[in-house]
């Protein structure tokens, strides 16, 4: 012991480590024990207890805390960058056009309308008015309908909504036809029997008539101008025979003999066209045909016209070959050789023939003679 250490200043500093150590005990112990309550200041005399929203607090940290887990576990089983395959229930998939399609739901808008006496101005069956399609032709609409009942999975779905909304898709007198000359009873037999006999119907009621249909198909044409004016105009032509053609039951629904009516709407054509655009073959098929149509649509437009002139229906009916009238015995000449190869001599030219015997036919070109004085 240090004789010059005072043994009072021993005791002090005694005094203040076992203090220091007291007060860090009781540090310690109120960091390890949770608050109960809040005490405000005497002066607003309030007291807030905090207790439930600790509870709370702490559910929702170990909610948390177990969230995390589950995802380190998901991370671990499938590492970021490589694509799992997705499940889906029986009879759905992710995709509709493969065989296990997603079920979607059928809505009015992708069928469209049917309104018989809609403004269609190209005659092609169908026209577009806003956002909608609107078919004036009705095998178009029964063939739009009836697309929505091929997929096996969707055929039966299908089916019942459009029986449930059939009358929604009708417009102008068909709402008539269905609300009018329809009895109740035909309604419910029709909507029982299902869409095709439904569709049927309606073909039934606003079919083009025959005499209506072979008019249009065989007296109309179209002039090389309109084919210059529209790109389209074409293919609408080409569509508008073949609505005709349908409606007259010379074109089946699959155009299967589509060889023959094309042929029929090729030669009602502007030469200018078919110099352009050839005549089907039978080794040609339908799509190549179509595309073929398109093609020239664009080379009319944008290329110069054929580099010729055809006679006029009266010119070259005075070039066709006739029979040849009798000849006489006595001005007989025919066995004897030209003198001039390029003189036919005594031989007489095929013209045609009249009552007073054969005409000789007209030099080609035409020489335009000045009036005469």
């Amino acid at each position: 012991m240090d004789k010059c250490e005072d043994p009072a200043d021993k005791q002090v500093d005694r005094q203040v480590d076992e203090k220091a150590a007291k007060q860090s005990a009781e540090d310690a112990a109120k960091s390890t024990t949770k608050p109960t309550a809040i005490e405000a200041p005497a002066d607003y005399g309030l007291n807030v207890d905090m207790t439930q929203y600790l509870d709370k607090v702490d559910n929702l940290a170990n909610a948390v805390n177990s969230l995390t887990g589950q995802l380190r576990k998901l991370l671990a089983l499938y590492p970021p960058g490589i694509q799992q395959p997705v499940q889906y229930p029986a009879g759905q998939g992710a995709n509709q056009s493969t065989a296990a399609s997603s079920v979607y739901r059928l809505e009015r808008e992708y069928i469209g309308l049917f309104n018989p006496e809609a403004k269609d101005l190209n005659e092609v069956g169908y026209t577009v008015s806003g956002s909608t399609l609107v078919y004036t032709e009705v095998c178009y609409f029964a063939d739009r309908v009836e697309s929505f009942l091929k997929h096996p999975a969707t055929a039966t779905s299908n089916q019942q909504l459009i029986l449930s909304i059939f009358q929604t898709l009708l417009n102008g007198p068909a709402v008539t036809w269905w609300l009018v000359e329809l009895t109740k009873l035909g309604r419910h037999s029709l909507r029982t029997s299902g869409v095709t006999a439904l569709l049927t119907a309606l073909k039934d009621r606003f079919a083009m008539d025959t005499v209506t249909a072979t008019t249009k198909f065989t007296k109309g044409t179209l002039s090389y101008e309109e084919a210059i004016a529209n790109e389209n105009m074409l293919m609408l032509f080409v569509q508008k025979k073949l609505r005709y053609a349908r409606a007259m039951n010379i074109l089946g629904e699959n155009y299967v003999n589509w060889y023959g009516v094309m042929q029929q709407i090729w030669w009602s054509m502007d030469w200018k066209i078919q110099w352009f655009l050839h005549a089907p073959t039978r080794e040609t098929s339908w799509d190549c045909y179509m595309q073929q149509i398109n093609k020239a649509a664009r080379n009319i437009k944008h290329q110069p016209p054929p580099p010729f002139q055809l006679p006029s229906l009266r010119q070259a009916a005075a070039f066709q070959p006739a029979f040849e009238a009798p000849r006489d015995r006595e001005d007989d000449h025919t066995d004897k050789e030209p003198a001039n190869p390029k003189d036919n001599g005594p031989r007489r030219k095929l013209g045609f023939a009249n009552a007073h015997g054969a005409i000789p036919a007209p030099e080609w070109p035409p020489k335009h003679e000045g009036k005469k004085k």
